[in-house]
């Protein structure tokens, strides 16, 4: 991320002599649905594997492939039972070619062209604006789908829009950061976001509040480094 008060000198490089690019890069990462203490039972989930694969291109651009695979599903989640919704999918999730472009010294762009949603052709875009003189970040993201069957009337289209401010006073500056914006999502309704992210070192804390129609969701997240 670019922000003020970042001097390239101060990076400690393990390596000051370039190394080859890699030409694969995989990420695995374990999504995880469940509830917890209802009167069906103490803890029902639906775990599965998602593996991701990129391959550069040429400058600023990859493809990007996504796949997952279910662990683990408990016994209500399983199709039929009462938490059947919690059961995660299965198989490639997204095949896309990705192309980011710096606009200047302050925004940066971002787009993705390519099958999504396990089954669903279309694209999608992101846009960073860094405010001149301050931490804070405007971002812009939408998504454009070919509707597919059981799709809902208008789930196709999906758009966010945040406004990013980080503190410029006290100790807590650029390690806290209050998010703002509004989200349509694909069940066509939309609502306010708001996310306060508080960071020590590489971990943090991430209380969230979402809103789309009459449904409502808070939660906390945790970012803890695994290396």
């Amino acid at each position: 991320q670019r922000g003020r008060g970042f001097d390239p000198r101060l990076v400690d490089w393990l390596s000051d002599t370039p190394g080859p690019a890699t030409v694969l890069q995989l990420r695995l990462m374990p999504q995880l649905a469940y509830t917890v203490g209802t009167e069906f039972g103490a803890f029902d989930h639906s775990l599965a594997l998602r593996v991701a694969a990129t391959v550069p291109l040429w400058q600023g651009a990859q493809v990007v492939a996504n796949a997952q695979q279910r662990v683990s599903v408990s016994n209500q989640a399983q199709p039929g039972r009462v938490f059947a919704s919690l059961r995660q999918p299965q198989g490639l999730q997204a095949l896309a070619l990705h192309q980011t472009l710096w606009l200047g010294q302050h925004a940066v762009l971002g787009g993705a062209v390519g099958v999504f949603e396990y089954d669903a052709p279309g694209m999608e875009g992101e846009a960073l604006v860094f405010v001149p003189g301050r931490d804070d970040v405007v971002r812009l993201r939408g998504r454009q789908l070919e509707r597919r069957p059981g799709m809902p009337v208008g789930g196709q289209m999906q758009q966010w829009a945040s406004y990013r401010w980080v503190p410029q006073f006290g100790g807590w500056a650029r390690d806290t950061w209050v998010e703002a914006g509004w989200q349509r999502y694909a069940d066509k309704s939309n609502g306010p976001m708001l996310t306060l992210s508080r960071w020590w070192g590489d971990f943090g804390a991430h209380l969230t509040y979402r809103q789309g129609g009459v449904r409502r969701f808070a939660g906390l997240e945790l970012s803890v480094p695994l290396t």
